[in-house]
C-alpha cells in the first residue's frame, strides 16, 4: 500500500471541514502504514477507534452545515447516504477486527483510502462550491 498525503487541491473551502479533512487523512494514513508495517493489534485498535470517533465527529460537522440548506442542498440526501455507507461498510468492519470477529486486509484499506479520496474530491467539493455560493465558505 502506498503512503498517501493531504493535497491542499483537496480543500473545500470550508476551514473547519478541511482541518478535519486533513488530519482524518493523517489517521488512514497511519492505520495504513501500521498494517503495512505489521504494527501490533493494540495499536491498530486505538487507530481503528480514533477513525470512528473522529470520522463520526466530522460527519456531524458536515451534516450541521448542510442542515442550513436542506431543502435547498441538492445532494442532502445523497450525502447523508453516503457517510452512513462509510460506517456501515467500513468502520462496521474495522470495528469487527477490533472485535476479533474478521482481519484487515489490504483491499479493505484500499477501498477506504479510494473512499475517502473520492467523497472529498466529490460529494465534499460539491457542497462546498454550495457553501460558497451561499457566503458560508471562502470563495
Amino acid at each position: 500500500m502506498n503512503e498517501f498525503q493531504w493535497d491542499m487541491e483537496m480543500n473545500i473551502g470550508v476551514a473547519e471541514i478541511d482541518e478535519q479533512h486533513e488530519y482524518l487523512t493523517g489517521v488512514l494514513n497511519t492505520l495504513c502504514q501500521s498494517f503495512a508495517q505489521g504494527t501490533d493489534k493494540e495499536i491498530l485498535e486505538e487507530t481503528i477507534s480514533q477513525i470512528n470517533d473522529y470520522g463520526r465527529y466530522h460527519f456531524e460537522t458536515e451534516e450541521r452545515y448542510m442542515r442550513q440548506f436542506e431543502n435547498e442542498y441538492p445532494d442532502y440526501i445523497a450525502h447523508l447516504e453516503a457517510h452512513q455507507e462509510f460506517f456501515e461498510k467500513v468502520v462496521s468492519f474495522l470495528l469487527d477486527y477490533v472485535e476479533g470477529k474478521d482481519s484487515i486486509t489490504i483491499e479493505l484499506l484500499n477501498y477506504l483510502v479510494d473512499w475517502w479520496f473520492q467523497h472529498i474530491n466529490g460529494m465534499d467539493k460539491g457542497l462546498g462550491k454550495f457553501l460558497q455560493q451561499k457566503g458560508v465558505a471562502e470563495a
